[in-house]
């Protein structure tokens, strides 16, 4: 196997990891589930929750944050990134999230800001359906001119 096959394995098994990490998270009800999940694709370790938007709300209140939440909006994603070798945090990079049917056309899309008073790139998404979906993640860091992405299964029960 010569370098370069070395380099696409590795890279598909950081997705494969990440993809089964984070393609539990839907599954288990977030009282018995960790804060985030956790995968490193090619040195960048992305942190990830999903949340209904009563779950978040509830937190929020708990917070004493008030903030301007689509009212059709039904969960809530946040999304941590980190350096894999320094375990510096990102702050500063253009974050998206689709989210797909399980044929792959496209119910809902968001562009996550990072949000100081929460620390994490966060975003709501609307899926009115119970079902098998996929979630599109993609980040870019300007800084390093570096596009990462990664299509994960998840289920909304």
């Amino acid at each position: 196997m010569g370098r370069k096959e070395v380099i696409y394995m590795k890279k598909y098994l950081s997705i494969l990891t990440l993809s089964l990490l984070i393609g539990a998270l839907a599954i288990i009800p977030s009282s018995l589930r960790a804060k985030s999940e956790k995968g490193v694709i090619s040195g960048l370790k992305i942190f990830i929750d999903v949340t209904t938007m009563k779950e978040h709300m509830k937190m929020m209140e708990m917070m004493k944050l008030e903030m301007e939440m689509d009212p059709e909006a039904t969960h809530h994603f946040s999304l941590n990134l980190e350096d894999e070798k320094t375990n510096d945090k990102i702050t500063e990079a253009l974050v998206s999230i689709s989210c797909l049917s399980s044929g792959g056309k496209e119910v809902d899309s968001r562009t996550l800001g990072f949000m100081p008073k929460m620390d994490h790139f966060g975003g709501n998404i609307t899926l009115k359906n119970k079902g098998k979906y996929y979630l599109r993640i993609e980040v870019y860091l300007e800084e390093i001119k570096t596009r990462y992405s990664v299509t994960i299964p998840f289920v909304v029960i």
